[in-house]
């Protein structure tokens, strides 16, 4: 049940339509109520916007989030969404999830390194923008401990953004996606171009993704700013 705390800030897309989100000021009410004061992932809150291993960025909406909830507005048809099985890996907010959820996917499972994150502004998210939590799964973890959760489990379509800033996570990352995608399912992953002082590129995550050589990888969408912005689509290699 939401209360008169968690009136939510949007973020209003290209097309006019809206998603919702609580202000930090809701998820800190709430994760006091919840017990999680003390959280080691609380605590990195207040001094970095991540801590590898503690906490990785989730109580934040990135640009790579709000990237890609706008290119599946602008570049991907509703019945391309409609009815498929949805992952949102690294989801913090859970905006693209969110977006997809809205566009009647079929079920949305949301993943997100902190359990704080996915029970305090991942959960309370998708519930203000009316969206059905039978229709959702929340799974806490990193990548590599959760895929036991996704064991047997097949998605037609991946979502990810931010989540390629250090190259010490691009195996973890590329294998949760070659073992949860479907055959003929779709990943797009919003990235910056480079991320500065912590190691990761979009140039290193392609070429990374090329050498295992499972999955073809495209850059299908750049921004105009001083600092490019990327969206990459994946695919697998019939």
């Amino acid at each position: 049940m939401l209360s008169d705390e968690d009136k939510s800030k949007s973020l209003v897309l290209k097309s006019g339509e809206e998603l919702f989100f609580a202000p930090s000021s809701a998820v800190e009410a709430r994760l006091k109520k919840s017990g999680y004061e003390n959280d080691l992932a609380i605590q990195s809150t207040n001094h970095s916007d991540l801590t590898a291993g503690v906490y990785e960025g989730g109580f934040k909406v990135w640009e790579g989030a709000i990237d890609l909830c706008n290119y599946l507005d602008s570049s991907v048809q509703a019945e391309e969404i409609a009815e498929k099985s949805v992952l949102e890996l690294g989801c913090g907010a859970g905006l693209p999830g969110i977006y997809a959820a809205k566009k009647n996917a079929k079920f949305v499972s949301f993943q997100d390194f902190n359990q704080s994150v996915l029970d305090c502004f991942t959960r309370t998210n998708v519930q203000l923008n009316s969206v059905n939590l039978d229709r959702c799964r929340f799974v806490a973890g990193d990548w590599v401990d959760c895929l036991q959760s996704f064991e047997g489990q097949k998605y037609d379509i991946v979502l990810t953004a931010e989540t390629i800033y250090s190259e010490a996570s691009f195996t973890k990352l590329h294998d949760i996606i070659d073992r949860t995608l479907a055959d003929d399912g779709i990943v797009l992953i919003a990235a910056k171009l480079y991320y500065f002082g912590v190691g990761g590129s979009v140039p290193a995550f392609m070429d990374f993704v090329k050498r295992q050589g499972r999955l073809n990888v495209q850059d299908v969408w750049t921004s105009d700013t001083a600092v490019p912005r990327k969206i990459l689509k994946l695919t697998r290699i019939r």
